[in-house]
């Protein structure tokens, strides 16, 4: 029997190995779409018993978008169509799309799937990331892998969050800094060094009490224990990564930090000892939209001329769980 097996075995036609060559990924554009809904801060703080200043000393957002009756999916597809348009691209053309998102309509189906269906990306797979805040960030590091190893050539990765249905409406600490949006980006493989660096990634769950949503879906953060727990690992991270890539922090054009809030921003800032005009900041208009808020970010400096081809990019974000990521990237457009 176990001749007649071997012999079988060795009949069989060999399986075709795959390219090893490795090669480069590029983040090619990015788009996002924010809801019609704007919160301003005297509307809210009528709404928490505060006044307007309060809320914008403490959290430096001056507004937030809710989707108001759009759901998830509609959000992170109008993002997607977006910068499908900007990129040129025929939805054909997708291998793979990516929804980082927690705040899906529903348990199943998940997200990306309905996208893919309302962008007629028919030659598509898909799948959800759920990983908090850092979501966008660690599909841009599984995308990247998947291109390198030619396992896909173009990916569609959005990150997208409705939240403001799971906001407890007097709560002081969430509401003032949450908001829904959606944003998008492609990312294509170039022959050769690729414009997307190792991303530095990491999880510690004693930190898993400080954000959560229970079975009820509402939303809840500890704010001063979230507060320095972020700083200190977008700080860390943002080191690490640098010299991960052989350079210092000055040799950094830009730095595009997860829009979290902006008293985090401002203390990163200062304890990089980073020029002002080569952060990112985008929240005093949007809010925290979580896994959204890095290429909404991006597109809010492409839109005021600050993004050039060849400026060395770095992200960073944190969220729940605790997780947290940082990676360096070389603008290319187009």
């Amino acid at each position: 029997m176990g001749d007649t097996g071997n012999a079988a075995a060795l009949a069989r036609p060999a399986l075709r190995p795959r390219p090893r060559e490795r090669r480069g990924v590029r983040l090619v554009e990015v788009a996002g779409q924010l809801p019609d809904k704007v919160l301003t801060n005297e509307e809210l703080g009528e709404q928490l018993g505060v006044d307007a200043h309060w809320i914008q000393k403490r959290t430096l957002v001056d507004e937030r978008r809710y989707a108001d009756g759009m759901t998830n999916a509609e959000l992170a597809t109008a993002a997607g169509r977006k910068v499908l348009e900007k990129a040129g691209l025929d939805p054909k053309d997708i291998d793979l799309v990516v929804v980082a998102t927690d705040t899906p309509d529903d348990y199943l189906p998940p997200t990306a799937p309905l996208v893919a269906r309302d962008l007629e990306a028919t030659n598509a797979g898909a799948f959800d990331i759920h990983a908090a805040c850092t979501g966008w960030l660690y599909g841009l590091d599984m995308g990247s892998g998947l291109i390198e190893s030619r396992r896909a050539d173009t990916i569609l990765l959005i990150g997208c969050q409705v939240i403001s249905p799971y906001l407890d409406p007097t709560d002081r600490m969430t509401v003032p800094v949450m908001a829904d949006g959606a944003g998008a980006g492609i990312i294509t493989a170039v022959e050769g060094d690729g414009y997307v660096q190792t991303v530095v990634r990491g999880a510690d769950a004693s930190y898993a009490h400080l954000v959560r949503a229970g079975k009820d879906r509402i939303f809840r953060m500890e704010g001063m224990e979230t507060f320095k727990q972020a700083i200190d690992a977008l700080v860390d991270t943002s080191r690490e990564v640098v010299d991960m890539c052989g350079i210092t922090i000055e040799d950094v054009d830009l730095f595009c930090y997860h829009q979290a809030n902006g008293r985090i921003l401002r203390r990163v800032v200062r304890s990089l000892d980073l020029p002002q005009e080569k952060v990112i900041e985008a929240i005093r208009l949007v809010g925290n939209t979580g896994p959204a808020s890095i290429p909404l970010a991006l597109e809010r400096a492409q839109g005021e001329g600050r993004l050039e081809d060849g400026q060395r990019i770095l992200l960073g974000t944190v969220g729940a769980g605790a997780l947290w990521a940082s990676t360096l990237i070389e603008w290319h457009a187009g």
